[in-house]
C-alpha cells in the first residue's frame, strides 16, 4: 500500500508502510553513498600498477618476445 491509498482509506501506520517510506528515502541516498565512494577511491587510490608483458624481464632460460 502507497502512502497515499493508506492516507485515503485512513489506515494508519502499520508496519509496511513505515519500512515502504523508509526504503524510499534510504536508497537514493545509498546510491548517492556509492558514487561518491567511487569518486573518491580513485581519487585516493594513487596511480595503478599496470605492467605490460612487454615491459617484464624474461626469466632466466626464456627467450624474450620482442622481435
Amino acid at each position: 500500500m502507497t502512502f497515499i491509498e493508506g492516507w485515503m482509506y485512513r489506515d494508519g501506520w502499520t508496519l509496511t508502510r513505515v519500512a515502504g517510506l523508509f526504503g524510499s528515502a534510504v536508497w537514493p541516498l545509498l546510491l548517492a553513498l556509492f558514487f561518491c565512494h567511487a569518486l573518491l577511491w580513485r581519487a585516493f587510490a594513487g596511480p595503478s600498477a599496470v605492467v605490460l608483458c612487454e615491459s617484464r624481464p624474461a626469466k632466466p632460460g626464456q627467450p624474450s618476445h620482442k622481435a
